[in-house]
């Protein structure tokens, strides 16, 4: 029994020691492979790693040329996208101003025009007031007239009624007193008797009687000839009289002898008067009708404005135009003044 366990137990004991020399020369085996593969690495690395590091940085340097040539083509085509930007703003800019400059030379075009338009009608303008200026004033110096003719005529009118109406009715009165003419001259060359014989001369003064020329037949119908020549010689005015009508100097009027009395003979007028009556006879043959609105120069639309007589020296101070044909009317108003005082003073007067 002890014999087989002493056997049992140097059994083990030589296992034992057999297994410890195994793991021994395992741990060596391992350690020498350790060496052997580190010697291995140390041989590779030592033969291989010159030619792996070129290679490395010849790739590196190709990746980074790469790039660079990348970036540099990058960079290029964004410039060329931008100054070809830039080109097409300037030549856009270049359009507008150059259309701008278009503009702005036909807006100073226009504008001169324009102001040379505005020059011409405020030069039309001032012509315009200044020939307005001009026809008032010759309007109402027609108007005076017209408004004395009445007064001288002993024509009656409305307050309200225009110029033309004044004239109607002083062309009215003027074919009456035509008409009367004509009755008058009838009966003188059918030989009826006067209507107031001329008072016999005074036999103490024969030479002043000889100087005299022939005492007309009819006072009265020698002054309304003189009359009837008046009115028609201031029927048709021309236009150079009616422009004239300003600047001119009005003729003085003498009323201080409007209220004397008339001698019993027959008065210078009335000679005269008679002395012109064959020409005034010829003029009633022609007849030449009265034209308002040539005589006037005035349309029917335009009224007139209100005038009262005033004095003789009012009249004097007066700078308005007296025309040929008012200097007519004043003398027609003084002839029928003075044919007025003849038949109030002569005796057998109807």
């Amino acid at each position: 029994m002890r014999a087989g366990s002493i056997a049992q137990a140097s059994h083990a004991v030589s296992g034992d020691v057999s297994s410890a020399r195994a793991e021994e020369l395992c741990g060596w085996a391992s350690v020498a492979e350790a060496l052997l593969l580190d010697c291995a690495c140390t041989g590779l690395v030592e033969a291989a790693e010159p030619t792996a590091r070129a290679h490395i940085v010849a790739d590196h340097a190709a990746a980074v040329a790469a790039l660079v040539h990348a970036h540099a083509a990058a960079v290029s085509a964004r410039l060329r996208r931008a100054a070809a930007a830039e080109e097409r703003r300037s030549d856009a800019i270049a359009d507008q101003l150059c259309a701008a400059e278009q503009r702005c030379e036909a807006i100073s075009g226009a504008l001169a025009a324009e102001q040379a338009a505005r020059a011409a009608l405020e030069d039309d303008v001032v012509a315009l007031q200044e020939e307005r200026a001009a026809l008032q004033a010759e309007r109402s110096a027609v108007w005076r007239g017209v408004r004395e003719a009445h007064a001288a005529a002993n024509i009656i009118c409305p307050v309200s009624a225009s110029i033309e109406d004044h004239v109607g009715a002083l062309t009215t009165w003027a074919r009456s007193a035509d008409a009367a003419l004509r009755r008058v001259l009838a009966e003188t060359q059918s030989g009826s008797a006067p209507l107031s014989p001329p008072p016999p001369p005074p036999p103490t003064r024969p030479t002043y009687r000889r100087l005299l020329p022939a005492v007309p037949p009819n006072a009265v119908t020698a002054s309304l000839l003189r009359v009837k020549e008046q009115v028609q010689q201031m029927r048709e005015p021309s236009l150079m009289e009616l422009q004239h009508a300003v600047g001119m100097y009005r003729v003085p009027r003498d009323d201080a002898g409007a209220t004397a009395a008339a001698p019993a003979t027959p008065s210078p007028r009335l000679r005269t008067a008679a002395a012109e009556e064959p020409a005034a006879a010829a003029a009633l043959h022609t007849p030449a009708p009265l034209s308002v609105a040539r005589a006037l120069g005035r349309s029917r639309s335009y009224t007139p404005q209100r005038c009262t007589n005033g004095t003789a020296a009012q009249r004097e101070d007066d700078v308005v135009a007296s025309p040929p044909w008012r200097t007519h009317m004043m003398k027609l108003q003084e002839e029928l003044k003075g044919l007025r005082r003849d038949l109030s003073s002569a005796p057998g007067t109807p």
